[in-house]
């Protein structure tokens, strides 16, 4: 599912060049794979599987470069017209 140009995987992604971070750094932090990284980026949501775990990804890797979680969260709700619980 694409993301216009600012989309999550865009913040998240600039958010962690700002913070100087690799991928692999930041997934170390966040305790994932690199993949799951690399999926946020590239607004792969899919790869995730359900939509929670989308969720909870987005929000932890906001948390880490100073984005606004629920902001985040939102749009990917909105995108994915998925019902929060």
């Amino acid at each position: 599912m694409a993301v216009e140009a600012g989309g999550i995987g865009a913040r998240l992604r600039a958010g962690r060049e700002k913070l100087g971070l690799t991928v692999l750094q930041t997934s170390e932090k966040l305790h994932t794979d690199p993949r799951v990284v690399d999926a946020l980026e590239a607004d792969d949501f899919a790869a995730l599987g359900a939509p929670v775990y989308a969720r909870g990804h987005i929000r932890h890797y906001a948390e880490l470069v100073g984005e606004s979680p629920n902001e985040l969260v939102g749009l990917y709700t909105n995108l994915s017209h998925v019902a929060q619980p």
